[in-house]
């Protein structure tokens, strides 16, 4: 078994990052040591069946981490990777024709576990605002740059590392565009740098001073990369030490006090929350995220909270100028007030518009009411309704 797994992960090497095939050797480690304690008795592929994958399915959910918090439950991210790896790997042993795929299919779409459809942790815009000013005071010029760009142009920080010095490209009335290399998604893209970020690469550009090309660890070529500093790369500890600088300095604190934990792919979440909220479509922010497929921009969508709450708002006060009446006929027939207030308060929380309908349950008999405008008072309303044949009543 161990052998064909092996064989399956260098059959990737042309195909897939090293990352990318670290990951599902881990994966298929963690099933072959599940195995050997479980199951000795199995010896190949093939002798697999769906009573074995149930046990190890369950198992998975709450399995204790093998990483950095050894002894305690793996997130649900880990446990999603092992099953649509093992998924995959099955999958492609049916499919190259090898000779020991399972005899069925043992893992199914149903069976991954469910990620959280996690909202991006965008800043406030007082927390966005009190960092930044923090950040302009962060005496090491090479993360205080860094960080001012990171929030500039929502690149990850992994793209701004790998920038190299002539990165900037000057497009005449169209202005600077920041070109980032091939990064994590296998893309290269173009960003727009407004002045404050065209100011903050010129800062370090003049700090830097000459330095040396340095082997690209994706290609091995001799790459004169961007951020350099005694012949050697910045390192993400160093941004990261200077956000919690700039924390302590701005005093930023949640509500129980302790000072906030700001990671620099928030600066991205907070770029990309600031262009949705102002207006930019989720094509053009998936084209600056460097994103290739909608899902994960989709989820600004939900973040845009100002957008989202001037809409809100706006709906309430063309419902509350409206002041509809609403009727309720009783099994008699007759309209019953006390019942007005809380179908008056229903219908605010659904933000009225123009017309809604309501559906009454009466034991059962259903009475279906339209509500429209251009009544005053119940007498008025209940002639409208009447003389309209909006009223009507419809066995069950």
């Amino acid at each position: 078994m161990r052998a064909v797994a092996v064989r399956y992960l260098e059959a990737l090497v042309p195909t897939l990052r090293p990352k990318t095939i670290g990951d599902r050797a881990d994966s298929l480690e963690l099933f072959g040591l599940w195995l050997a304690e479980r199951h000795p008795d199995l010896k190949r592929w093939n002798q697999l069946d769906g009573s074995v994958m149930e046990e190890f399915l369950a198992w998975n959910k709450g399995r204790p981490s093998r990483g950095r918090r050894p002894g305690r439950p793996v997130g649900i991210v880990r446990q999603h990777q092992a099953v649509t790896t093992l998924r995959s790997f099955f999958e492609d042993l049916a499919e190259w024709g090898w000779a020991e795929p399972p005899r069925r299919v043992l893992l199914h779409r149903s069976d991954l576990p469910r990620l959280p459809a996690a909202v991006p942790r965008a800043l406030t815009p007082e927390v966005d605002r009190d960092l930044m000013a923090a950040i302009a005071h962060e005496t090491d010029p090479a993360a205080r740059c860094a960080v001012q760009i990171l929030r500039g142009t929502g690149v990850r920080l992994g793209e701004l590392i790998d920038v190299e010095f002539d990165c900037l490209m000057d497009f005449g009335s169209h202005g600077t565009w920041l070109k980032l290399p091939v990064g994590k998604l296998n893309t290269e893209r173009m960003v727009p740098v407004d002045d404050d970020t065209l100011g903050a690469f010129d800062d370090w550009a003049s700090r830097r001073g000459c330095q040396r090309a340095l082997p690209d660890s994706r290609t091995g070529a001799e790459t004169d990369f961007f951020f350099v500093i005694g012949g050697k790369r910045i390192g993400g500890g160093r941004i990261r030490r200077a956000l919690d600088d700039a924390v302590k300095r701005a005093g930023l604190s949640d509500a129980s006090g302790r000072s906030l934990h700001i990671t620099p792919h928030q600066l991205r979440h907070t770029y990309g929350t600031s262009l949705i909220n102002d207006g930019m479509s989720l094509q053009v922010l998936m084209a600056l995220l460097g994103r290739v497929t909608p899902e994960m921009t989709l989820r600004y969508a939900h973040l845009a909270s100002d957008t989202v709450r001037r809409a809100y708002d706006e709906a309430m006060d063309r419902a509350r100028s409206r002041h509809l009446p609403v009727l309720v006929a009783g099994p008699a027939g007759s309209f019953v007030p006390d019942r007005v207030a809380w179908l008056e308060a229903e219908m605010l929380k659904t933000r009225v518009t123009s017309q809604f309908r309501w559906k009454i349950g009466e034991g059962r008999r259903f009475l279906v009411v339209m509500l429209g405008g251009g009544c005053n008072g119940l007498a008025e309303m209940a002639a409208w309704v009447s003389g309209g044949g909006w009223v009507e009543q419809l066995a069950a």
